[in-house]
C-alpha cells in the first residue's frame, strides 16, 4: 500500500499522500523496535503500539477519501489500502507474520529478473 501512496506524492507532491506516508511510517519505526524479537512480544507491541495507529489511519483515510474525486489516484491508493485492510492488520493478531510481503517479493526477484 505504501507504494501507491509513494508513486503519487513522486508525481505531484501531494501532501495528503506524504502524510498517508508518514502515517505507514508510524508502523514501520514501531516494526523496527520489535524486529527479531520473540512472535507473543511482537504481537503484544503491536497489539499496544500499532493497533491504535492503524485505527487512526484508516478513520483519517475513510475521512479524506470522500473528500477526493473519485477518479484520482490519490482516492485509488485509498481504496486500494483500504480494500487490503484485512491483510494489513492480520499481522497485528499473529506475531509470526511480517508487516508486509517485502521479503517475499525480493524471494520473487530474481525469478523474474531471469525469465
Amino acid at each position: 500500500m505504501r507504494r501507491k501512496f509513494f508513486d503519487v506524492h513522486a508525481a505531484i507532491g501531494s501532501p495528503i499522500a506524504k502524510e498517508a506516508l508518514d502515517r505507514i511510517g508510524q508502523l514501520y519505526s514501531v516494526e523496527e523496535t520489535i524486529k527479531g524479537a520473540a512472535p507473543d512480544h511482537r504481537r503484544r507491541e503491536r497489539q499496544r503500539r500499532s493497533k491504535p495507529i492503524a485505527e487512526a489511519l484508516a478513520a483519517w483515510a475513510d475521512e479524506t477519501v470522500r473528500k477526493l474525486s473519485r477518479k484520482s489516484e490519490l482516492a485509488s491508493a485509498f481504496r486500494y489500502m483500504r480494500g487490503r485492510w484485512a491483510a494489513i492488520v492480520r499481522c497485528f493478531d499473529d506475531g509470526r507474520l511480517a508487516l508486509d510481503n517485502n521479503s517475499a517479493e525480493r524471494s520473487l526477484s530474481p525469478a523474474v529478473r531471469s525469465t
